[in-house]
């Protein structure tokens, strides 16, 4: 019993040493979010503009894998994980996840691919892809669909950053399928069509903690982009 009290002790001394990390020198609360690379870069912009909306503060983001950003979470030192998968058992039970948005995803391409819009999505047959690495849920999803609809596609690239498959797509190397947040405002990708029944979910995911980052807590409870 007394080892268990000990335990604790120490614990959350670490967690007091972190949260005290947590202001900047101007007094200013410090926001830690972790995410994961393949989360799309709009999705955390509107994530840092809620932050700031509950009260001016300091938002830092890190960009990792799932596993090391767990570890991150669990030692106190981030305060959120943006995820395009929720916490699975083995993260335990103090670990919460929340949807915060589910994306309709689109094919996109340079200028020469825009004929394909035509007869969408047969026309993507034997077409040269950009894809999400394997082990996304988003790239299982994409082999289901075009496995569904008999369309054989021609991996060429895979990558999870975002970013890395839109510059990609944009010279003409594939086609790039990713959530329409992240196509919205693209210039210079032509929208070929949307996958109908593919979606990307992206889960907001927190650690219990004794003394709670406040605004980590407030975008746990309100922010949503449903």
């Amino acid at each position: 019993a007394a080892l268990n009290y000990a335990n604790e002790i120490f614990r959350l001394g670490d967690e007091l040493l972190e949260v005290l990390k947590d202001r900047t020198p101007e007094n200013q609360t410090h926001l830690q979010i972790g995410a994961l690379d393949s989360v799309p870069k709009r999705v955390l912009l509107e994530i840092v503009l809620a932050a700031q909306k509950v009260t001016p503060c300091v938002v830092s983001i890190l960009e990792g894998k799932g596993d090391e950003l767990f570890r991150e979470l669990r030692a106190h030192r981030i305060d959120l994980i943006v995820s395009n998968y929720p916490a699975q058992a083995q993260e335990g039970a103090l670990v919460f996840s929340k949807s915060v948005a589910k994306l309709s995803v689109s094919v996109y391409g340079a200028a020469k691919f825009k004929g394909l819009k035509q007869d969408f999505p047969n026309s993507l047959s034997g077409k040269p892809f950009v894809f999400p690495t394997s082990h996304s849920k988003l790239r299982h999803d994409l082999n289901h669909y075009f496995k569904l609809h008999g369309i054989q596609t021609l991996p060429i690239a895979e990558t999870q950053d975002t970013s890395l498959q839109k510059l990609l797509a944009e010279n003409g190397l594939g086609l790039a399928p990713f959530s329409e947040v992240e196509g919205s405002k693209e210039q210079s990708l032509v929208k070929l069509g949307r996958l109908k029944d593919v979606h990307e979910e992206i889960w907001l995911i927190s650690a219990q903690r004794k003394l709670e980052n406040s605004i980590a807590a407030k975008l746990m409870n309100t922010f949503s982009l449903h």
